[in-house]
């Protein structure tokens, strides 16, 4: 009865569900733009990938003459470095007033990671909103262009996807409770149908 009580104890243990890949995909626009952060609950985080769109106006200060020149720029534009967008060239002006130009840059990045994983865990969000590298330069005629802190960027249109790419935490198989349960349904009938031994007197 031992043997077979040792064999129903483990025959209870549990098979988890082969884990397989699993994504989570957010989709964020403008700017601020923010993404909440991956559950560590949900499983082990593999990698992370971001996509962006971008669709935004700049604008400057230039005072020198009317009209519309070309503005050409030498720089990066990205909230991640994940998706960061050359917008190296040169763009056609307009006017927002007789002292400002403006530019519309518009450009898509891509890119995924798998290290430094850290930042994307936890609660709270990860921020996607785009800046303008420091070391971004603004022309026109080859004369610098300042940015005013005030306007710039004045107007954001990004859209931004970032993709968790995970493997979900194991869990147990329905079959494996219900063999569970059943071990111990045996467990507790063999202990119900033990009795005590009678002692039959010797005649003396």
């Amino acid at each position: 009865m031992r043997n077979l009580y040792l064999v129903l104890c483990a025959s209870t243990t549990l098979c988890a569900v082969p884990a397989t890949a699993a994504t989570i995909v957010q989709t964020v626009t403008g700017g601020p733009a923010y993404a909440a952060k991956f559950n560590a609950n949900a499983g082990k985080l593999n990698s992370v990938s971001v996509s962006a769109s971008y669709d935004f106006t700049a604008y400057f200060s230039y005072p020198f003459e009317l009209g519309t020149p070309l503005v050409s720029a030498v720089g990066t534009y990205g909230g991640s470095s994940l998706a960061s967008f050359d917008f190296t060239g040169s763009y056609r002006s307009f006017t927002e007033n007789p002292l400002v130009l403006g530019i519309i840059v518009v450009g898509t990045a891509m890119g995924s990671t798998t290290e430094n994983l850290d930042m994307y865990i936890g609660d709270g969000t990860v921020p996607l909103a785009a800046e303008i590298a420091t070391t971004a330069t603004f022309s026109a005629n080859a004369v610098p262009l300042m940015r005013p802190q005030s306007l710039f960027p004045a107007i954001s249109r990004d859209r931004y996807t970032i993709t968790y790419d995970f493997t979900p935490t194991a869990l147990p198989e329905p079959g494996s409770w219900a063999f569970m349960l059943a071990g111990f349904g045996m467990i507790g009938c063999f202990l119900r149908r033990r009795t005590v031994p009678l002692v039959t007197p010797i005649p003396g």
